[in-house]
């Protein structure tokens, strides 16, 4: 994915800049319609040719087929318990614009870019200060660092356990009225038409789960993103979601706010 993007922005074709550094396939970003920094690959999406594992046949799934929401689409509801979709995805298609600059949509963005919201930026500048951002968070993965095929560990190297998460772990939640008008006058949320989204980051650590917290020294909150759970080494799954739950009842407990997990979790023992 980051590969497409970059090679968007080298042939100034404009529309998924935000989304650069996110790793993944072209393919796997129409499931789970991915989206940073005031863009969301639906925003861009024409179509997506893919094979039905129930006709067994070949077929054509428009924008309204789709049913995009927040990171949400028809393939990922249509998953089994072991979360293979109805659908595979054969390829992707897109409709960009030719231009070498963008308008930035997105706050955080504009404070690290030092300019105003719907002010344009060089395509490239985009990218490059969004890379370090997303590498400030831990959220890039370095190939320097990898294991060898994922399947060893060296305890004599030292890895930067920071980047061994799947990412946001959570979603932004999207509460109703009632409840958006209980919560704490300092709480960020914002208007969408299903009601208030709120940051799950800032709802982490409001309930008291700072960064780099562990309930062991396997699974650790990461220590520069409240949002992603990372293995420390050699943590299990158990370990992994013993955590997470800890993490979502804690903001429950304090706001009645329901966090939900973003990742896929396959159960096994089913």
């Amino acid at each position: 994915w980051s590969d497409f993007v970059t090679l968007c922005i080298d042939n100034s074709l404009q529309g998924l800049e935000s989304l650069i550094g996110i790793p993944g396939t072209v393919g796997a970003s129409s499931v789970q319609n991915i989206g940073a920094y005031g863009g969301q690959m639906a925003d861009n999406f024409v179509f997506a040719t893919v094979y039905n594992r129930q006709t067994q046949k070949v077929q054509i799934l428009k924008k309204n087929n789709m049913e995009f929401a927040y990171r949400n689409s028809l393939l990922k509801k249509t998953h089994n318990q072991w979360h293979l979709s109805q659908y595979i995805i054969l390829s992707v298609s897109f409709q960009l614009q030719k231009s070498s600059d963008a308008k930035i949509r997105d706050s955080q963005l504009a404070k690290a870019l030092d300019c105003q919201i719907n002010h344009k930026v060089k395509l490239k500048t985009i990218a490059e200060k969004l890379l370090e951002i997303r590498a400030n968070k831990g959220t890039l993965i370095d190939p320097k660092q990898r294991l060898n095929g994922f399947n060893t560990f060296d305890k004599k190297i030292k890895y930067n356990y920071n980047r061994w998460s799947c990412g946001s772990f959570f979603v932004n939640p999207i509460v109703n009225n009632k409840l958006a008008n209980s919560l704490p006058d300092l709480t960020p949320k914002y208007k969408t038409d299903k009601g208030y989204k709120l940051s799950a980051a800032w709802l982490i650590e409001a309930a008291g789960i700072n960064k780099g917290f562990g309930l062991n020294k396997l699974a650790r909150v990461s220590n520069l993103n409240s949002l992603a759970l990372t293995n420390r080494g050699q943590a299990k799954s158990a370990d992994i979601f013993k955590l997470a739950n800890y993490i979502m009842d804690k903001v429950y407990k304090k706001f009645k706010v329901k966090l939900i997990p973003e990742v896929n979790i396959i159960n096994l023992t089913k």
